[in-house]
């Protein structure tokens, strides 16, 4: 029987709390998941889930900076449950086999990392981009194609931001405009990875981070 301290490290590092919003009616996002971080949908509701250093499956979502935390914390704020409440329906969760064709295995992620895609991940995805139109020329059709969606964002103050990406996922990303160059980086170098068409390496389409 474990005690209360012990109950709730296992309910936040043995239940995948993907399984778990599944469960409650949550999609997977499999455009906006990568390496590392899975995206799941439920209404107006988006949040990604990834491990944390000390093994916890955590969460965020990218509607409200406050809104993050472990399965208890996700149960708790979308189902107004009591903490007693939470135990009684996490219980039969502990030792339940995870199904790894549905969810990949989550490395766990440093907290910079973590910060790193919180900050991104809720930029929002932009129909236009006035850098790349304007200053680089690039059509705005080719921008707006599939291939590319969802693959830059949009800061507070509009300009272009591309992600960096690692073997892990996400390391970092790039604001660029006419005057404007900064790197957001929490790991090694990666590279920019716009689309990457079937049968095509995907450094083939990337720019290497320094």
């Amino acid at each position: 029987m474990l005690n209360q301290d012990a109950e709730l490290e296992s309910f936040k590092r043995e239940i995948d709390l993907r399984q778990l919003a599944v469960s409650l009616g949550y999609e997977i996002d499999r455009r906006e998941s990568w390496r590392g971080s899975t995206v799941l949908r439920r209404g107006a509701d988006k949040i990604a889930v990834k491990r944390s250093g000390h093994g916890h499956y955590v969460f965020f979502s990218v509607r409200d900076d406050g809104d993050h935390g472990t399965v208890i914390d996700f149960l708790q704020r979308r189902q107004h449950l009591s903490l007693g409440t939470v135990r009684q329906i996490l219980r039969p969760w502990l030792g339940r086999p995870s199904a790894p064709s549905q969810f990949p295995k989550l490395e766990p992620a440093s907290p910079d990392r973590m910060r790193v895609e919180s900050a991104y991940r809720r930029m929002p995805n932009a129909q236009r981009f006035p850098y790349l139109e304007h200053q680089r020329c690039v059509p705005a059709a080719m921008l707006l194609s599939p291939r590319f969606a969802g693959r830059m964002r949009i800061d507070s103050l509009g300009n272009t931001v591309f992600p960096h990406c690692d073997a892990a996922g996400l390391c970092g990303y790039e604001i660029k405009e006419p005057w404007i160059h900064r790197l957001c980086r929490r790991g090694p170098k990666g590279f920019v990875v716009l689309a990457c068409p079937a049968g095509r390496p995907a450094s083939g389409l990337g720019r290497k981070c320094h």
